[in-house]
């Protein structure tokens, strides 16, 4: 199997080097890659059996918002839009499963899954880690048991252009994440009447108030609201 390298600079390590010539010839590791880009829809991209020198290029280092705004389908490029994207990041997981070794090479087995070569580059150690009821599977995240929310990993040392160099090339699934979250968390500032429909849920489900019977309650402490509201609010409270 051949696979080109993309790295970003002139020079490839010449421990790199010698290790894709064995990935090259790893019979399993071209299984795995075959299997995942079945699985993406991709199984226009053939994998070269030429197994002779590496095939090392030079990638840009630059990725441009407009790219990132065009990958509408599934398409043989290393930033593609969700779910795409997140289906990509599991597969790559699945490899890396087996391949511990290449851990750090994450975006590397991603380009090489979508056709474009396998990206050679230093990684920084950032991480995204996910707990919500659709994504269960996305790391851990247990500060507080049952919360739901995005974390971000910091998993070794780095500058701060780096730490702002990822959170541009992640920022599309970042956003992808957040909004599988509630609408507001409970105490922030841009959440009004937080502790108003607090009350309007509990009276809602542990005493099974109607909405006509809860507004008389409100209304008698504050100013008036229609049961249309009502019913919204409980709709949109965070613990629903």
């Amino acid at each position: 199997m051949k696979i080109p390298i993309l790295v970003k600079s002139r020079e490839l390590n010449k421990y790199d080097r010698l290790l894709f010539e064995f990935l090259q010839k790893d019979e399993r590791f071209e299984v795995m890659i075959v299997r995942a880009r079945k699985n993406l829809g991709l199984d226009g991209i053939l994998v070269q059996k030429e197994d002779g020198d590496l095939e090392v290029k030079i990638k840009s280092s630059a990725v441009l918002r407009s790219e990132l705004q065009r990958s509408k389908v599934p398409t043989p490029r290393l930033y593609v839009e969700m779910p795409f994207s997140l289906l990509l990041f599991e597969e790559t997981e699945r490899i890396i499963g087996e391949y511990g070794f290449l851990g750090d090479l994450h975006k590397g087995i991603e380009s090489f899954v979508c056709g474009d070569g396998f990206l050679v580059s230093d990684e920084v150690g950032i991480k995204l880690r996910v707990n919500n009821k659709k994504f269960l599977n996305l790391g851990k995240y247990a500060d507080h048991p049952g919360e739901e929310g995005v974390k971000i990993v910091l998993n070794s040392r780095f500058s701060k252009k780096e730490l702002k160099d990822w959170v541009n090339e992640n920022y599309d699934m970042i956003v992808y994440f957040v909004r599988s979250l509630p609408n507001y968390s409970p105490r922030t500032k841009r959440r009004k009447n937080y502790e108003r429909d607090r009350l309007v849920v509990y009276l809602k489900d542990k005493w099974t108030r109607e909405w006509h019977e809860i507004a008389d309650k409100l209304e008698k402490i504050g100013p008036a609201v229609s049961e249309d509201t009502l019913q919204q609010a409980y709709k949109d409270f965070p613990s629903k």
